[in-house]
């Protein structure tokens, strides 16, 4: 089947590719299929868990800080990103459920004004957030996952997009620019559990995997509270059910 149907493609296949192929089942395609959407489903309901408590985190911090008063900062991230005031005024004149929100701090300029940090969050994408969220910590330096969200970003990218996360977990396309985050190397080096993973620093290297791990260690680490301890707890037990118990 598979010989016929690239010479109808016109391509010639060899001995080697056909042989390498030749008894692949459809089946098994369907199962790494269904494997891929449970995996990107658990990517996304992570990913939006970590986002909202990043944003209260965020609100948090600028409860306590005197020298912010949520309109200062905003001004300043508009200023530097351009892009993202442009997505928040197209959200003005289409049909999108915090056009009401746009409307209610556009002039008749069409400018944006008297927009604090708690009304922007609900506007930005997750991308133009991050942005937002480093440069908040870097203006008033305190402990945050700034260092994190580029790798948290690419992994819930590749998800919402339905990119097949698996099939590049063998040869990452994206490897050549990839750099492991070193504060997550030395934190998890910290675990007694993980140092003896067999070639732990080697699968480290692989994007995918690193950025998965990545997700992981910020939802843990960000949900460690009180209030939502026994939510994360059961999360990471299911988790860790499917993916390391035999």
């Amino acid at each position: 089947f598979i010989k016929r149907t690239f010479t109808r493609a016109g391509t010639t296949l060899n001995a080697d590719y056909i042989k390498r192929w030749n008894n692949l089942d459809f089946a098994y395609l369907v199962e790494l299929s269904k494997l891929d959407v449970y995996i990107r489903r658990i990517i996304l309901e992570l990913s939006l868990d970590v986002e909202h408590y990043l944003k209260v985190s965020l609100m948090n911090d600028l409860n306590g800080n005197s020298d912010e008063n949520g309109y200062n900062v905003v001004e300043l991230f508009l200023q530097y990103h351009p892009n993202a005031a442009s997505d928040i005024l197209q959200k003005a004149n289409k049909y999108s459920f915090c056009s009401d929100l746009v409307e209610k701090h556009i002039n008749e300029s069409n400018e944006i004004e008297e927009l604090a940090l708690w009304n922007i969050v609900e506007l930005l994408s997750f991308g133009n957030f991050m942005e937002l969220y480093q440069l908040y910590y870097q203006l008033y330096p305190s402990f945050n996952y700034s260092t994190y969200l580029k790798s948290v970003k690419f992994i819930r990218n590749a998800a919402a997009h339905n990119n097949c996360i698996l099939s590049s977990i063998k040869k990452p396309n994206s490897v050549k620019k990839f750099s492991k985050t070193r504060e997550l190397s030395t934190r998890m080096g910290r675990i007694p559990e993980l140092r003896n993973i067999d070639n732990m620093d080697g699968m480290m290297k692989n994007p995918i995997i690193h950025d998965f791990v990545t997700l992981l260690f910020v939802y843990n680490d960000i949900m460690k509270k009180t209030s939502t301890k026994q939510i994360r707890t059961k999360r990471m037990h299911e988790i860790k059910q499917q993916f390391c118990d035999e």
